[in-house]
C-alpha cells in the first residue's frame, strides 16, 4: 500500500512537470523574437497532444500504479516537452549569448536524447499491453533486449561527437561527445535504425500471440488498441496528403495521438470496454456508406453530365438528391450486413426480440410467456440468474 501511494506522488509530480515544461516552451516559442517561429502555434500544438496522452497515462497509473503500461504512456507527455523547451532553449542562448554558454550546451545536450523515452514507448507499448507484463516468461528475453536496445541508442545520441542540430542551432556541439568512440557508434547508428522496425513487428507479434490465447477479457481490451492502430493508417495518410497545409496535418497529428491515449485508458481501466464491437461496427458501417455514397455521387454526376453537356449545375444537383435519398436505406443494410460480422452478439439479441414480440402478439397463454420472456433475458444479457415478479 505505502508503494502504491509512493508511485502515485510520483506520477503526479512527473504529470505536472509535463505541463510546467509544456506552458515553459510555449511561452519561449512565441515571446522571444530571435527564435519565433512561424509553426511556433502549431507546435505547441503538437506537443500538448503529447501531454494530453501523459495525462491519459497518469489517470491510469492513479487507478493501477503497478501498472507499466499507464507509466509507459506518460512517456512521450514529459519527454517530448523537455525535448522541444531544451532545444528552444538551446537555440535563444546560442543566439543571444554564443555557443560557449554553459546552459546552451547543457538544454542542447539534453535534446540529443530526450526523444528516446517516448520513441520506445511503441514496442514497449505494444509487448506489454494490456496488464503491464508480458505474456509469458519466454518473452523476457525479448523485453530485455528491448531495454538493451534502448539504452544503447541513449549511449550514442548522448555521447556521439558532432553538431546538436546543425540546422536549428548551428555551431553547438555536443559538449559531452567522446571522439575516440565515434567509430563504434558511427557503425552502430545503422544497426539501431535498422533493428527498431524489426523490434515494433515482434512486439506486435506478441500482441497477437497474447490476443489468440487470452480470454474475452484480454480480447476486448486489445480491439480497443487494434482499433486505434487501424485508424492511425488513413490519419497517416491525410497527414501526409496534407503536407503543404502544415495547420491540417497537426490537426489530424493531435487527433491521432489523443485518440490512441484515449483507447489505452479505456482498454486498461475497462471502462465501456464491451462496447468495443459496437464501436468497431459503427465505424465500419459509416466508411461502407460513404464509400458507396461517393461512388454512387460521382457515377451519377458522370452519367447526368454526359447528357446534359455544359449544365453541371443540374448533374451536380441531381447527384446530391440521389445521393441524400439513398443514405438512409444503403445505412440500414450495410449495417445490418456488418453487425453479423462485427457485433454478433447485438444482431442475435435483436433478432430474439423481434421473434418474441411477433410471438407476444398472438401468445395467450400466461405461464408460456412467462417462460419466453425469461428466456429472451437470459440470451441477450446474459444474467446470473433470472426471476420474474407478477403483481397479484
Amino acid at each position: 500500500m505505502q508503494k502504491e501511494v509512493g508511485l502515485r506522488r510520483l506520477a503526479t509530480i512527473a504529470w505536472l512537470l509535463s505541463i510546467v515544461t509544456w506552458v515553459a516552451f510555449a511561452v519561449l516559442a512565441t515571446t522571444q523574437p530571435v527564435i519565433a517561429r512561424g509553426a511556433a502555434v502549431l507546435e505547441i500544438f503538437e506537443v500538448l497532444s503529447f501531454v494530453i496522452l501523459g495525462t491519459f497515462g497518469y489517470l491510469i497509473v492513479r487507478r493501477l500504479p503497478t501498472n507499466l503500461l499507464g507509466w509507459q504512456a506518460m512517456g512521450p507527455g514529459l519527454a517530448f516537452p523537455i525535448e522541444w523547451l531544451a532545444s528552444d532553449l538551446a537555440e535563444y542562448r546560442v543566439l543571444t549569448l554564443g555557443t560557449g554558454d554553459w546552459l546552451a550546451q547543457a538544454t542542447g545536450w539534453v535534446a540529443l536524447w530526450a526523444w528516446i523515452p517516448a520513441t520506445f514507448t511503441v514496442p514497449f507499448l505494444f509487448l506489454l499491453f494490456p496488464d503491464g507484463k508480458v505474456p509469458s516468461r519466454r518473452w523476457r528475453i525479448v523485453l530485455f533486449a528491448f531495454v538493451a536496445l534502448m539504452i544503447l541508442t541513449f549511449l550514442i545520441a548522448a555521447f556521439a561527437p558532432g553538431p546538436v542540430d546543425e540546422e536549428q542551432i548551428p555551431g553547438l556541439m555536443n559538449p559531452l561527445g567522446v571522439k575516440a568512440l565515434n567509430p563504434i557508434f558511427s557503425a552502430l547508428a545503422p544497426i539501431i535504425f535498422s533493428v527498431f522496425p524489426v523490434m515494433v513487428l515482434i512486439a506486435v507479434i506478441s500482441l497477437v500471440v497474447r490476443f489468440r490465447q487470452s480470454g474475452p477479457l484480454v480480447r476486448a481490451q486489445i480491439k480497443w488498441l487494434a482499433l486505434a492502430g487501424i485508424l492511425a493508417i488513413p490519419f497517416f495518410a491525410l497527414s501526409s496528403s496534407f503536407g503543404a497545409i502544415p495547420v491540417i496535418g497537426s490537426v489530424l497529428n493531435v487527433a491521432l495521438t489523443v485518440g490512441l491515449g484515449g483507447s489505452i485508458m479505456v482498454a486498461v481501466l475497462r471502462y465501456r470496454l464491451y462496447e468495443i464491437d459496437r464501436l468497431v461496427s459503427r465505424t465500419v458501417t459509416y466508411a461502407l456508406v460513404a464509400l458507396i455514397l461517393a461512388g454512387v455521387y460521382l457515377a451519377v454526376v458522370i452519367a447526368l453530365g454526359s447528357q446534359l453537356g455544359q449544365d453541371n449545375s443540374l448533374a451536380v444537383a441531381g447527384s446530391t438528391l440521389a445521393t441524400a435519398a439513398l443514405f438512409s436505406p444503403v445505412r440500414r443494410r450495410v449495417q445490418t450486413f456488418v453487425e453479423r460480422r462485427f457485433d454478433r452478439a447485438r444482431y442475435d439479441s435483436q433478432l430474439v426480440v423481434d421473434n418474441f414480440s411477433s410471438r407476444l402478439r398472438d401468445e395467450v397463454d400466461l405461464e408460456s410467456l412467462v417462460g419466453d420472456l425469461a428466456a429472451v433475458v437470459d440470451r441477450t444479457m446474459r444474467p446470473a440468474n433470472v426471476s420474474l415478479w407478477l403483481a397479484g
